[in-house]
Parts: C-alpha cells; sequence; structure tokens
C-alpha cells in the first residue's frame, strides 16, 4: 500500500484504471454520445466507491462481470432518449 492511502482508495484506484474504458465503451455504443457516456461511468464509480467493501478483488472475474454488465448498462440506460428502444437486450 501506498504511503497515505487507504485500502478502500487503492481499491478504487484499481478499479478505475482496469475498468474505466471498457465501461466507457459500452456506455458509449448505448448512448451514442461522448458527454452521455462519460456522465453514465462517472455516476457507476461514484456508486461503486460507496459499495467498494462490497467488491471482491479489483481483477476477480466477479467484480469484472459485475462493473462492466451491470454497471455500464445499468447507468447509461437511463440515459437514453425517450424515443429511443431497444430490442432483444437483456439486462442481468
Amino acid at each position: 500500500m501506498k504511503a497515505g492511502k487507504t485500502p478502500a482508495a487503492e481499491k478504487a484506484a484499481e478499479l478505475y484504471r482496469l475498468y474505466e474504458k471498457p465501461m466507457y465503451h459500452i456506455a458509449f455504443a448505448v448512448l451514442k454520445d461522448h458527454h452521455q457516456a462519460e456522465d453514465a461511468v462517472s455516476d457507476s464509480f461514484c456508486k461503486l466507491i460507496a459499495h467498494i467493501d462490497k467488491l471482491s478483488a479489483p481483477e476477480s472475474p466477479e467484480t469484472r462481470q459485475y462493473i462492466i454488465k451491470m454497471k455500464a448498462l445499468r447507468y447509461a440506460l437511463p440515459l437514453l432518449p425517450t424515443a429511443t428502444f431497444l430490442t432483444g437486450c437483456i439486462l442481468i
């Protein structure tokens, strides 16, 4: 652990390093807007940090699946315009 950083801060930094780009790509694919995709990722990380103690190790498959699938999509979909419809999508 680096001096001055708590284990939670270290975990948050590692999660961001590992998952920011994949989350952005998913959010952008759904939203088709750079700024909204960034907002979705930012909102997702705010929620993750609030519950960071409940997440497994940053590189674990369970953490990866939860973060990328659940958070990126769950926070991107409400930002879609009401006229946009997704068909054939299954949200976990």
